[in-house]
């Protein structure tokens, strides 16, 4: 699990952190796994995938989104303008989650889609089919502040 930690935190030392989150996170709730949803790998997986994410979501605060999260050629810089940033917010939590962690994972932590996939166990194509929907979704929640 560290090797998954360290491939997706950046520097190193926070994945040693986000790593013992999710091992404390584990023995808390150990007695609320259920075999029969899946394999205990998979269960400690999804707590670190969530980590993970809980992460970048404290790193990066939501109404303080860097301006690389915008794809230029899908969405206009007028987005970026400090007023319009809550709604960018609000659009990306309408997202579902699949497409939102392709989102942050690529533009928030800078993984290459190819990364992605092979981090993740998705199929390459289907991580560029997510993050496609994902900024035609944002540019159609987005329309009105263009």
């Amino acid at each position: 699990m560290l090797s998954y930690l360290l491939s997706r935190v950046r520097p190193p030392e926070d994945a040693e952190d986000v790593c013992s989150e999710v091992f404390e996170k584990v023995l808390r709730g150990l007695n609320t796994y259920d075999a029969s949803r899946g394999a205990i790998s998979t269960w400690i997986y999804r707590i670190a995938h969530n980590a993970v994410l809980d992460r970048a979501r404290k790193r990066y605060p939501t109404e303080e989104l860097d301006e690389s999260l915008v794809s230029e050629k899908l969405i206009d810089d007028t987005l970026l303008r400090s007023e319009n940033l809550s709604a960018l917010a609000a659009a990306l939590e309408r997202l579902d989650e699949d497409r939102r962690d392709v989102i942050v994972l690529h533009y928030y932590e800078g993984y290459t889609l190819r990364t992605i996939s092979e981090q993740t166990g998705i199929s390459y194509r289907t991580v560029i089919r997510r993050e496609q929907e994902a900024l035609s979704q944002l540019k159609y929640l987005l329309k009105d502040f263009a």
